[in-house]
């Protein structure tokens, strides 16, 4: 029943506010909602629901009055700029550009040039997620006054912090009429947090006279390193590269270089009757892993718009329980990293294709234990809490027309691995800029004492969870400000 109760409450809002956008009526029902919500428990007991649980709250169909749904005092807005800034943060250009915006080359720039954040997390959206914490992070928002009354309303930021974190809102009180715009900086600082575990609090407008409440869920994470996942190079035989990486704690710090490697090319048609009619529109590729492998990566190229590739990919000695990715015609050159540390033996792989006959180019790297061209030539000797440093890379005997692949992994305390930045150069003539899209196993094990694993590379924590969360609705909603205009 929960589509049908917001559809429902939704109609109301654009009966009311007819000049609202979807964003705002949005807003309304998540700041307006109440939290006295429960759920069930792994022990089968009924407890507090979380915001992971229940989002920002039931909605709350409840009286029309001032702090109802209809009249919520604040709103969070965002508009198609919004979200096209947003997805500059998850896509490559190329991808946004051929699914959004075949027009301009430069968007996502000029973007950044009317003051529109890139960073996914500080799309202006009601819940609050603030992840990759080392230290202390900040995220921006605004919200702008739909009070039906015509003067000046002031607010108070009250605060309750998730534990072992202090939030602070700069500024602290805002004060703007009907129809203005406000922004706000909320900062978490980790205190006595452990790593890698999320804590829940809140913040809310609270208005002086006690009419309006606008209500924002919370929800921190502190990681021990960050890092970018993926480095890519420039075209020349010998060349350098640098990044920054930022530590959560205070040890030791080393890292090993792997590759670089040139790609191996199989080309291929799909089928109708492979293995006797079992696949259809499908294709068998195997490749020998030797041992002592440290990674196993594959990428497509140039798949058709309109067409979906599926590949199944299967461990030595075995047809059974593949691993399963696909590849969207919109999304090409995309490098999937199938497994850290393979398994020694024939690999097999099936490519599917929703259309018939379709070709296609399979690239496929096997990195180490020989052949290595990447080294770190500058790097920190340890790690230092909340201070960030740069590496520097090289790479010798890099040739044209051909895509090469390898990484660098980042080792802490106790011989920790904290994760791996992917170093790629692309030697093609129709280089492009090449995301990863897609892992497998863990790079990682995990560790046996206090220092848990962390990666920023990981999506969900260089986002706000629920920005994440929304991605899919974004579209949407962009298409639905086209209509509402």
């Amino acid at each position: 029943m929960a589509s049908p109760h917001i559809a429902g409450m939704f109609a109301l809002i654009s009966q009311e506010h007819p000049d609202w956008s979807p964003a705002m009526a949005k807003s309304a029902l998540m700041t307006t909602s109440y939290q006295n919500v429960s759920k069930f428990d792994m022990d089968g007991r009924l407890v507090q629901a979380e915001p992971f649980d229940m989002g920002s709250g039931h909605v709350n169909g409840g009286k029309i009055n001032k702090g109802s749904f209809l009249q919520p005092g604040l709103v969070f807005d965002a508009l198609y700029d919004d979200y096209i800034a947003f997805l500059c943060d998850e896509l490559s250009p190329e991808d946004l550009l051929s699914l959004y915006n075949p027009s301009s080359s430069t968007c996502c720039e000029e973007l950044e040039s009317q003051d529109i954040s890139k960073k996914a997390s500080d799309l202006n959206y009601p819940s609050i997620g603030i992840s990759s914490i080392i230290g202390t992070k900040t995220v921006t928002r605004k919200v702008t006054s739909v009070a039906k009354e015509k003067g000046y309303r002031e607010y108070d930021a009250v605060v309750v912090n998730p534990e072992g974190y202090e939030v602070s809102v700069e500024p602290s009180t805002i004060r703007l009429k009907q129809g203005e715009t406000v922004s706000f900086e909320v900062t978490a600082t980790n205190v006595d947090s452990p790593i890698d575990v999320w804590k829940f609090g809140s913040l809310t407008w609270v208005e002086k006279t006690g009419k309006y409440e606008v209500y924002s869920p919370i929800a921190a994470k502190s990681i021990l390193f960050d890092y970018p996942s993926n480095v890519l190079g420039g075209s020349d035989v010998v060349g350098t590269s640098s990044f920054d990486v930022s530590f959560g704690y205070t040890g030791s710090y080393e890292n090993e270089a792997y590759g670089l490697v040139p790609a191996t090319i199989k080309s291929g048609t799909v089928e109708d009757n492979l293995f006797g009619g079992i696949y259809r529109n499908a294709a068998l590729e195997s490749f020998d892993v030797p041992s002592g492998a440290k990674k196993f990566a594959v990428a497509i190229s140039s798949v058709a718009i309109g067409n979906l590739i599926t590949i199944e990919v299967f461990k030595p000695n075995s047809f059974t329980n593949p691993f399963t990715y696909t590849i969207n015609g919109g999304l090409n050159n995309a490098i999937i990293q199938i497994s850290s540390s393979p398994e020694e033996g024939r690999w097999n792989m099936i490519i599917r294709s929703e259309k018939p006959n379709a070709s296609y180019d399979l690239y496929s790297w096997i990195l180490g234990p020989d052949g290595d061209t990447l080294s770190v030539v500058n790097a920190p000797e340890s790690a230092l809490t909340d201070k960030k440093e740069t590496i520097d890379c090289k790479w010798e005997e890099v040739n044209s027309n051909e895509w090469y692949y390898g990484f660098i992994t980042h080792i802490g305390n106790d011989d920790t691995q904290l994760g791996s930045t992917t170093v790629e150069i692309d030697n093609r003539n129709t280089a492009e800029t090449i995301p990863v899209v897609s892992q497998m196993s863990e790079v990682v094990e995990e560790p046996a004492h206090e220092q848990p694993t962390s990666s920023s590379s990981d999506m969900a924590n260089q986002v706000s969870v629920w920005a994440y969360a929304f991605m899919p609705v974004a579209t949407m909603m962009m298409i639905m400000l086209q209509k509402w205009e």
